[in-house]
Order: structure tokens, then C-alpha cells, then sequence
């Protein structure tokens, strides 16, 4: 028998609620009636876990899972995987039956996202699968993460620092650049204020934390085909490279450049009664911190690359007298068609129109061929980015 099971997650308990998925015996409604009653809540670890689903194999049922994304979804998700289930993750936007439910309660959504899983098994897709990634990636990504909250509180601090500086009308020797190279924090130690030597202290150990943590990307990274690829992208930095190498993890997942655009929520929303519309806000799928790091790629895009496709786009579309933002966004979307010609094709950036052709329509023979001037090619683009 097939069983859809659907879990409304909580940090302690979940609630659990099994279905068939097609007809069911007398016998089968009966097991299910009794799992449903017995199981109703279930701690949230291993243990209970393969507990649960140790009985609904009993009679050697196939096991289907649902559960909705939230913070402790990767726990429970790796758990179910290591016992052996198909599991499904949506997204909570996409369950309309439960986030408008009006008798809305952890037995309902279970309930309900059992009834999801049986009708997904049937036939209907009424909801996109979350991809999962794997713990090991997102530790790094958790890592990269805490590599860029250190830079914004570092810029945080420089901004505190000059508002100081100007309440004090205090001067350094000279307008520098950076407020917290070395000499710049030897000039505001010295003014002996305890505001700014608290100041220099945290800004010291932030910008240590962040040399190390940049040195061990280097390191983790170091095998990372997609890491080498994009680091040819002018604009592409250490942490924007690492961090959607981490964030794509296969790009052949994706059949075309439309999906990885939907994959990072820059294709506009859909109309309930049309479709797509340009001028319509973009879907905001996927993860919010990949299209924040694709709009600072673009702005150092544009200054690095005159000659690109994004550069000229972002040239047109000033010329034409659009938001800034919008530009942003358009060009961040013109961007991921770019990273996915980059991977797709496994070649590094170029703004040759002739090269670009002969990339993408490379054949097989053609890429084993150049091989080993492959490798080469990458190594120096990668030193002249770096």
C-alpha cells in the first residue's frame, strides 16, 4: 500500500497524519485509523522518527512524506532520507489550503499536507519541491553567510566611527579611504577616546575574523569546478562565488536558463487571468541572500566589464530612465543567464561574441580535445580576476 504522510513541524513535537494514496482495504483504513490515533504527535528526533515510520513499513508499505520549509526541515529531512523515505518539501506560500485555512491548527495542516502528498502522488502538482541540499553545503553556505554578516557589521562600525569623528570635530591626518586600514586605527587609538579605542578594538578582531574566514574559502573551495568558473565573472568576489556555487549545486538539474531564473525568484509574478508581465513585481523565490549577492555583483559588473552584455544593458536601460532598482533586478536576471552559459558550458567569462559561440555550441570531441587548455585557460583567468 502507498501511504502519503504528511508533518506540520514544530521544534519539540510534530504532528503526523498517514493516508492512502489509491484504494484501501477494511484492514488498511483500520491501521491507518489506529497510526493516526497513536502517532497524532511525535517527538521531533531520530529516535521517535524511525519509530514511526519502522510501523507504517510493517506490512512493507511504501512511504511518501511532505513536510513544509522551515527552520528545523533540514533535521527532520536528512532523518527521514537516512530511514530509507521519499520525502517532499514545499514551500509554505504554495500550500494555499493550509496558510488560508480558517480553522487553521497542527492536526488540520497535517492533515492537509497529507492530502497534498496523496494528490501530488496522483497526478496533480499544485506546489514546487524545495531542493534540499545536502548538510555538508549548507554548512558552507551557513559559513559564507557569517563571512558577509562580519563585512556589513565592519561597515556598520566605519559609518559610527566617521559620525563620531564629526560630533568630536576631529580630524585625522588624512581622508582615508578605508577607516580601518592600520594607520587609520592607530590615528583614532590615539585619540584616546574610549567610544572610538571600543570601536578600533571590535574592528581589529572583525577584520581578522574575516581575513581568516576569506583564507579558509580559498581552501574549501579549492575543487569546486563551479567556484573556478565564476571567479572569472568580473564582480564575482570570493563570497558571491563560493556562495552560489553552494546555493546551484548541480546546474544540470536545470533544462534551461528559465528555470534557473525562476530558481532565484528574478522572473516577474504571474497574473491570476495572464501571463507573465514585465512590468510585474519578480516572484522572490528561492533564496534571498543569492539575489542580494547577484545585485552587488552587477554593480562591480558594470564598472569592471564596459564591453559585456550586462554592462550595456545597464547603460540602455539608464538611457531610457528607469528605476534603479529595477535595472538591479534586471540585469541581476540577465546575470544568472550569463552564470548558467558559464557553467552550462563549463567555460569561463568572456565578452568575445566569437568565443561565446564556439562555447556554447561546442560538442563533445571539441571539450575533450581542449581538455587540458581547459584547465590552463581557467587558472589564468582566475589569476587576473584574483
Amino acid at each position: 500500500m502507498k501511504i502519503a504522510l504528511g508533518l506540520d513541524l514544530a521544534d519539540r513535537r510534530c504532528a503526523a497524519h498517514a493516508v492512502p494514496v489509491g484504494r484501501a482495504k477494511k484492514s488498511q483504513k483500520e491501521f491507518l485509523e489506529k497510526f493516526n490515533k497513536d502517532f497524532r504527535r511525535v517527538k521531533t528526533d531520530r529516535d521517535e522518527l524511525h519509530r514511526m515510520i519502522d510501523v507504517l513499513r510493517s506490512d512493507g508499505n511504501e512511504i511518501y512524506v511532505l513536510i513544509e520549509n522551515s527552520t528545523i526541515t533540514h533535521k527532520v529531512y536528512w532523518i527521514l532520507v537516512e530511514k530509507g523515505c521519499d520525502v517532499v518539501v514545499a514551500q509554505s506560500a504554495d500550500l494555499l489550503r493550509i496558510t488560508k485555512s480558517v480553522t487553521k491548527n497542527d492536526d488540520n495542516d497535517a492533515e492537509e499536507l497529507a492530502a497534498y502528498m496523496r494528490r501530488r502522488l496522483n497526478g496533480e502538482n499544485e506546489f514546487k519541491a524545495v531542493v534540499m541540499a545536502p548538510p555538508e553545503i549548507m554548512s558552507r553556505k551557513m559559513f559564507i553567510r557569517a563571512i558577509y554578516t562580519d563585512k556589513t557589521y565592519l561597515s556598520e562600525c566605519k559609518k559610527r566611527v566617521r559620525a563620531r569623528l564629526k560630533i568630536m570635530g576631529a580630524d585625522l591626518k588624512r581622508d582615508y579611504a578605508d577607516i580601518s586600514c592600520d594607520r587609520s586605527l592607530m590615528q583614532l587609538r590615539s585619540t584616546a577616546d574610549p567610544y572610538l579605542c571600543y570601536e578600533v578594538a571590535v574592528m581589529k578582531e572583525t577584520k581578522a575574523r574575516i581575513k581568516d574566514g576569506e583564507r579558509y574559502i580559498s581552501t574549501l573551495f579549492k575543487d569546486d569546478p563551479y567556484y573556478d568558473l565564476l571567479m572569472t565573472i568580473p564582480g564575482f568576489g570570493m563570497e558571491i562565488s563560493a556562495y552560489l556555487s553552494t546555493v546551484i549545486i548541480d546546474i544540470d538539474r536545470f533544462d534551461n536558463v528559465k528555470q534557473l531564473e525562476a530558481y532565484t525568484g528574478l522572473v516577474p509574478r504571474q497574473r491570476s487571468s495572464a501571463d507573465s508581465d514585465p512590468d510585474c513585481r519578480t516572484t522572490h523565490f528561492g533564496d534571498d541572500w543569492a539575489r542580494e549577492f547577484l545585485g552587488y555583483a552587477v554593480r562591480a559588473h558594470v564598472m569592471w566589464a564596459p564591453d559585456s552584455i550586462i554592462t550595456q544593458m545597464y547603460n540602455r536601460l539608464r538611457a531610457r530612465g528607469k528605476p534603479y532598482k529595477k535595472i538591479i533586478t534586471a540585469c541581476s536576471r540577465k546575470m544568472v543567464s550569463v552564470i548558467w552559459s558559464v557553467l552550462r558550458n563549463r567555460r569561463p567569462f568572456t565578452t568575445d561574441r566569437n568565443v561565446l559561440q564556439k562555447a556554447r555550441g561546442a560538442a563533445a570531441e571539441i571539450e575533450q580535445l581542449e581538455s587540458e587548455l581547459f584547465e590552463e585557460e581557467i587558472e589564468k583567468k582566475y589569476a587576473e580576476v584574483a
